[in-house]
């Protein structure tokens, strides 16, 4: 809660505004009841028109200024809702994106959007429900105090009384009987947004493996529980709104059996007896919204816990800007690994151990070795996803920790494993890249990647829409884009992690050359367990088990009998296996 406010606090003299109009607000109503009492009690005597004057004018007015307050109220205090919730999304998406992939692993994309939606949308009543009613309602008790202690200083604190025990006393326990089922509500919500985006994520596999209904009954039931839950919420916000109005009509009562005395001791008249009846009865409107509040309240720190576990978790790496001028990929060693090894939190072994590399600029090497090797650890510890448990990497003789991530990962550009494509059209994907990019800038990277004439023979060309993950294009397109991406992209360090994975043993000799001879010039790391064009390389680095067992060039390596060797040997054999297979086939 102390971190909520803190975020309030930044819009404190827009919070100071909307408190005020709602003070007025309420104000307001106070004046129309108490004129309106007046006016009434006053007109049963009969007294010259004249003398209702002020009282006519004055019930007008309050009448016409309540709706105007409640109006201004509404727009400035939903204008600081906004506001607040705007920079909560900023804030959680600024402290999420230095998370990722490192702490983000063992978390479900479908609850984090859950988090910073549904739970960021939970908080926007945190003012206008949670802060504001309560300083409005203790500024009406002030002023509705004051007025009555005109009349009797008895009936005042009668009042203040009364109306401080309402306060307090109602909203507590509704805050005690809502707090569990609140945290529990959320909690529901949440598994059902998660439920139900792993379950269209995944419809075709789960019908596949006919688990359709047992996904449609985990969905219903936890609707059910959602559904239960808010049916207890809603009652014991109606418990407390039947407990303000029991107490509204208990207070009118205890100053209305107060008062008469008085009127008959002459302190004040009859028409004032109505008077002060009224501007009880009309000052517990600034009660009315604290039973919900306290009902709502125990849900918002529910969502706010969520939403600060994620702002709580240490980034794995620190960005702490460039501290080094912009570097030269042109000459001299271009990545220098020195010692380097690095072991996953909670992992029993090191990833990788050791490793000293040296990459001149131009040069393409290759890391090969089994899976689980430490292949793609290696891209990663490049792009400071996580920094080594040991040693340092160096781009252009700098340590990479000297640049800020930004420019870190402006200068490797990578073709992971996994195709990541937005819902949007074939240009947006591609303008990820460089969002600057011009139309000669696309078509030149779609060229290179031999995707120009496929988005040219679409009915929408550029503008086609390639559905969630890009489903509406093939695989191969897929990858084509992505590779058109990292084209436009322009790195002078290229970093290709299987690029040729799914693709049959006929077909990836062809796509490893292309590659090979698209990024020639710059200096590549070819991350594959596939031994395809080895022989077009400057140099291949052999992995087993995080470790360097073997360098040098294709021949070399197939001479030292060692796992090279052995790789490349079954690799020969798969091909063998499959060429025969094809010739049985077209027999």
């Amino acid at each position: 809660m102390s971190t909520l406010l803190r975020l309030l606090a930044v819009f404190r003299w827009q919070m100071a505004a909307a408190v005020a109009l709602g003070v007025a607000t309420v104000g307001s109503g106070i004046g129309l009841m108490a004129t309106a009492a007046y006016l009434i009690a006053s007109a049963a005597l009969q007294p010259s028109i004249a003398e209702l004057q002020v009282a006519i004018v004055g019930v007008r007015f309050f009448g016409l200024s309540r709706g105007v307050f409640r109006y201004l109220e509404r727009l400035v205090s939903h204008d600081v809702t906004l506001r607040v919730l705007g920079r909560l999304r900023r804030w959680f998406f600024r402290a999420l994106e230095p998370l990722v992939p490192a702490r983000t692993v063992e978390m479900r994309s479908s609850d984090l959007l859950t988090r910073a939606v549904s739970d960021v949308e939970s908080l926007q009543e945190l003012f206008i429900r949670a802060v504001a009613p309560p300083l409005v309602a203790a500024l009406v008790a002030v002023g509705a105090g004051a007025v009555l202690g005109a009349y009797a200083f008895e009936l005042a604190m009668a009042f203040v009384v009364a109306f401080a025990a309402t306060a307090v006393m109602v909203p507590l326990g509704v805050l005690r009987l809502g707090a569990a089922v609140g945290a529990r509500l959320t909690g529901a919500r949440a598994e059902l947004a998660v439920v139900v985006a792993d379950g269209l994520q995944g419809m075709a596999d789960l019908l596949a493996f006919g688990q359709g209904s047992r996904r449609q009954r985990l969905v219903v039931e936890i609707s059910l529980l959602t559904s239960e839950l808010r049916e207890r919420v809603a009652r014991i916000e109606a418990l407390g709104s039947a407990g303000v109005s029991y107490a509204t009509h208990a207070t009118v009562w205890l100053v209305l059996v107060l008062a008469i005395p008085m009127v008959g001791e002459g302190r004040f008249t009859g028409v004032g007896l109505a008077v002060v009846c009224l501007i009880a009865m009309a000052a517990f409107e600034a009660v009315q919204p604290l039973p919900a509040a306290a009902r709502g309240l125990s849900e918002q720190l529910a969502a706010a816990d969520r939403i600060f576990a994620i702002l709580d978790v240490k980034p794995a790496v620190s960005d702490a800007g460039d501290k080094v001028a912009e570097a030269r990929m042109d000459g001299g060693a271009a990545i220098d690994l020195r010692g380097v090894s690095f072991t996953y939190p909670g992992a029993d072994r090191p990833a990788l151990s050791g490793l000293d590399v040296e990459i001149a600029a131009g040069r393409c090497v290759a890391v090969v070795g089994p899976s689980g090797a430490g292949k793609s650890t290696l891209a990663h510890l490049l792009l400071r996803f996580w920094d080594p448990s040991e040693g340092e990497i160096r781009l252009a003789g700098q340590k990479s920790s000297e640049f800020s991530l930004e420019t870190l990962r402006s200068m490797v550009g990578v073709l992971p494993q996994q195709t990541d494509l937005f819902t949007g059209t074939i240009r947006d994907n591609l303008l990820l890249a460089a969002p600057e990019a011009g139309q000669t800038e696309l078509d030149g990277a779609a060229r290179r990647v031999d995707l120009l004439e496929t988005i040219r023979s679409f009915p929408d060309g550029w503008e086609t829409w390639i559905g969630e993950h890009g489903m509406q294009l093939s695989g191969g397109q897929r990858r084509r884009l992505a590779l058109a991406r990292l084209v436009l992209r322009d790195s002078p360090v290229i970093v290709l992690d299987e690029p040729t994975s799914g693709l049959d043993l006929i077909s990836e000799g062809r796509v490893m050359r292309s590659l090979l001879e698209l990024f020639s010039g710059r200096t590549t790391i070819l991350i594959t367990h596939r031994l395809v064009a080895m022989e077009t390389l400057d140099e291949i680095v052999v992995l087993d088990e995080g470790r360097i067992v073997e360098c040098g060039v294709h021949l070399e390596l197939l001479a030292m009998n060692g796992l090279y060797r052995q790789l490349h040997d079954v690799q020969r054999l798969e091909l063998a296996s499959s060429l025969d297979e094809a010739a049985c086939i077209f027999r």
